[in-house]
This record gives C-alpha cells, sequence and structure tokens, in this order.
C-alpha cells in the first residue's frame, strides 16, 4: 500500500517543477499555475482513499505489474 501511497502523490511535485512551463504555454502566472498544486491536493485528499481502497481489492500479482 505504501507503494501506492507514494504513486498517487508523487505527481503533486511532478507539476511542482513544471509550474513555469505550465503558465508559460497557457499564457497564465505561476502564482495561478500554482493553483494546479492545491486543486490536485484537495482532490487528492478526496479521491486518494478511495483508489487506495479500490487498489487495495486488485490482486497483488496484477498490482506489482505498476511498478516494474
Amino acid at each position: 500500500m505504501d507503494k501506492r501511497v507514494y504513486l498517487f502523490g508523487m505527481v503533486e511535485f511532478v507539476i511542482g517543477g513544471l509550474l513555469d512551463l505550465i503558465a508559460t504555454n497557457l499564457n497564465i502566472t505561476i502564482g495561478q499555475a500554482g493553483r494546479l498544486i492545491t486543486i490536485f491536493s484537495f482532490v487528492f485528499v478526496l479521491a486518494g482513499p478511495v483508489l487506495l481502497y479500490v487498489t487495495g481489492r486488485v490482486k497483488r500479482t496484477n498490482d506489482l505489474h505498476l511498478f516494474r
């Protein structure tokens, strides 16, 4: 279960590293692009437990294919 939490939460840090590129491509400020992290965090808080519950019911052999 720890790997799934890491996988789902890692996306937040990826977006943080790309904020300037996202802001440039969307023609918005970095502050506005920073709201993406806030929105993602809020969605993660709500959807994270549901995703962990659903993926927790997957057979372990199928689950391991995600981490090769």
